[in-house]
């Protein structure tokens, strides 16, 4: 057998863990391994008529990492390869805080809280906190309207601080118990180290940055105004840290559990999309588009140039991407989610040849693709999804392709904004498992923004990003560039665009609808948040 050197990339997402063994010298993969959360559904703890609650068990995370890990060792030594690893990269999902107490054990494994949901971890794609993030929002806007600005001047339900103060305000024992909230892109590469205290944990600058409003420039954490709203809040403990530092080494009880030997380096942990973005090939004048089950945006500005806030984004956070680069996020809260309940129960394949086979503006629908809430540009949970133009000939094809298109018409505006932010994009590159098995998604893209899409070579981007993270703490590259020049893959396709006089009429639908019903100002602005109001409070009505 070989004694390959390797590295090792996980991806913590909404249903489980991927993760990619890397042959470190030319980037080939030596093995690959997927393992599912195994609670709630699909991975997630919901509540009946709460449409907005999402929460996971911090353990699922820790046994789904244990067998990927331990199946990718399987599967290279049956390949005849028993690599020395030489680092270790995690990746995982954005903002998914977990209270834990002073030895950084979450709550929810502990036996007092074990059946209480708020102890657990709470998701990216929990949106219960939208009236703690319009607070935070308002606060910053009045004490501190330079530094909102910087998160497209609205905080969102999905991110940090809204969360926890959402817990203190319904579930003050599990608020007061917490010892520190540590996300989870943080909290595995700590489980990695045998860090037990929070004042020993390395935070991840992009996470930090894009969902907590850590600015060094500007004096680190924004303590004074958030506990102008709740003064116990909690100072996140431990450093902050640019991706690809090491931050310490496999410990011995990890590693054995991992079946690996110790002292492996560990990487800083990273947001998914950003990481994803790095696998995918992200540099200044590409955009990444991470398509899953929401819809990330990732690109970034030169090196050593300040960028400028960009109004309606999710964040321009320094070094959130790569070092000595501004880091611009923004997206969608809902793309696979949304084209898997346009599509019901029916068989993909089938639906998109069907859908495929329809001329734009064919399906007489315009939709509204705020299924799950509006990121970018709007950044408001209440938001809600919206369908014009059935008719009794409507088919599922029809909704399907409408929900296909609606994504598109919604990502150009997001693109649209970061323009007129003054970032350039050149190039436009799409990668996840939307991007690879359904080709008309990319296809209908590239029509509607009416520019190239490149569908990236990339298979699991956010695993081999962490990879490349990892080759950096482990001395086997000397950057995030060269990682990415040694790990490259070529896209596997090009979807150019064709002119269509449907699309853009249909752009005007869209736009005034997304106007008249999301925009503060907008004709219709009070309907959606007033029927999100009436569904919660029948909901708890009925659950009480």
């Amino acid at each position: 057998m070989s004694g390959d050197v390797a590295v090792l990339g996980l991806d913590f997402g909404t249903s489980g863990v991927r993760g990619l063994l890397v042959d470190a010298v030319d980037g080939a993969v030596r093995a690959r391994a997927a393992a599912p959360y195994r609670s709630g559904a699909g991975g997630v703890l919901l509540v009946p008529n709460s449409p907005l609650l999402a929460r996971q068990h911090p353990g699922d995370y820790i046994a789904a990492l244990t067998s990927v890990v331990r199946t990718c060792m399987s599967e290279a030594a049956a390949n005849g390869v028993v690599p020395d690893i030489a680092g270790i990269g995690v990746c995982a999902t954005a903002s998914t805080p977990i209270p834990v107490d002073g030895e950084l054990r979450p709550l929810a494994c502990q036996a007092a809280f074990a059946d209480n949901l708020h102890a657990a971890a709470w998701l990216w794609k929990d949106h219960t906190a939208q009236h703690e993030a319009d607070e935070i929002t308002a606060a910053f806007r009045s004490a501190a309207p330079a530094r909102i600005a910087w998160y497209g001047g609205i905080y969102s339900a999905e991110w940090y601080w809204a969360k926890i103060l959402r817990c203190a305000r319904i579930a003050p024992e599990v608020f007061a118990a917490a010892a520190d909230w540590v996300e989870l892109s943080d909290y595995v590469p700590a489980w990695l180290c045998g860090v037990f205290a929070p004042s020993q944990l390395q935070r991840n600058r992009a996470v930090a940055g894009h969902k907590a409003m850590y600015r060094a420039d500007a004096g680190g954490w924004p303590m004074s105004i958030l506990r102008s709203l709740e003064p116990t809040l909690p100072t996140p403990a431990g450093d902050v840290r640019d991706g690809g530092a090491q931050i310490g080494t496999l410990c011995p009880s990890a590693a054995a559990a991992l079946g690996l030997p110790p002292d492996i380096p560990i990487a800083t942990g990273g947001i998914d999309a950003h990481v994803s973005a790095v696998g995918a090939g992200v540099r200044p004048g590409t955009l990444v588009k991470i398509m899953g089950t929401s819809c990330c945006d990732i690109t970034m500005g030169p090196p050593h140039v300040s960028l400028s806030p960009i109004s309606g984004v999710s964040g321009v956070a320094p070094g959130s991407v790569a070092p000595d680069h501004d880091g611009v996020e923004a997206g969608q809260a809902a793309v696979g989610d949304l084209y898997a309940w346009a599509a019901e129960e029916h068989e993909h394949e089938a639906l998109t040849a069907e859908a495929a086979a329809l001329a734009p503006g064919q399906s007489g629908l315009v939709m509204l693709d705020w299924i799950n809430g509006s990121r970018s540009p709007i950044n408001d949970a209440r938001l809600s999804g919206l369908v014009i133009g059935h008719t009794l000939a409507t088919t599922r094809a029809h909704h399907y392709r409408a929900a296909i298109e609606a994504t598109a018409f919604g990502a150009e505006l997001i693109l649209q904004q970061i323009e007129a932010g003054g970032v350039a994009i050149e190039r436009i590159v799409m990668c996840g498992g939307i991007a690879e098995r359904n080709r008309l998604v990319a296809r209908l893209f590239a029509d509607i923004l009416e520019r190239p899409i490149e569908i990236s070579g990339v298979r699991d981007a956010g695993a081999l990003g962490a990879a490349m993270f990892a080759a950096v703490a482990g001395g086997v590259a000397s950057s995030i560039a060269q990682a990415q020049q040694r790990f490259a893959q070529p896209p596997i396709e090009v979807a150019l665009p064709r002119k269509s006089e449907a699309y853009r009429q249909l752009r005007t639908l869209y736009r005034a609808l997304h106007d008249a019903f999301g925009r503060p100002s907008g004709a219709l602005a009070q309907i959606m948040p007033a029927l999100a109001h009436l569904r919660e409070t029948t909901a708890s009505g009925a659950n009480s």
